[in-house]
């Protein structure tokens, strides 16, 4: 019964990952922290990507503790599709898409390597 809620959980948080690194973007672009005519990627994609996958980690840090394997792997995978159809259906070109999926994953390999590091393996 644990299993299946807190996969549940993981996915549910997976889902709205994608609202939360536009959220975030849209208020860094909006104090100045970032121009549109620089880097893109490392200016304003990868710092909302690791603050985004840095919430939901600690939010679902319980829910990683009892399956970490499975519920590590089951939010990159939905984070990742659910993201990338919401920027699809917001006719966003493909290397937009890659460049918010590898801003995902350096997120998701920093996050959960220091999760896996200081609080899963021991």
């Amino acid at each position: 019964m644990k299993t299946a809620l807190f996969s549940l959980l993981v996915v549910f948080v997976g889902l709205l990952h994608g609202i939360i690194t536009d959220m975030l973007i849209i208020a860094w672009l909006s104090i100045g922290m970032a121009d549109v005519t620089g880097s893109y990627f490392l200016l304003a994609i990868l710092p909302a990507e690791i603050i985004a996958v840095g919430i939901t980690t600690l939010l679902l840090m319980k829910a990683y503790k009892f399956n970490p394997r499975v519920n590590l792997t089951l939010y990159v995978v939905v984070a990742a599709v659910a993201h990338s159809a919401m920027l699809n259906m917001l006719a966003n070109p493909p290397a937009d898409i890659a460049a918010y999926f590898g801003g995902m994953v350096i997120a998701c390999g920093i996050w959960f390597s220091v999760l896996w590091r200081y609080y899963l393996n021991t």
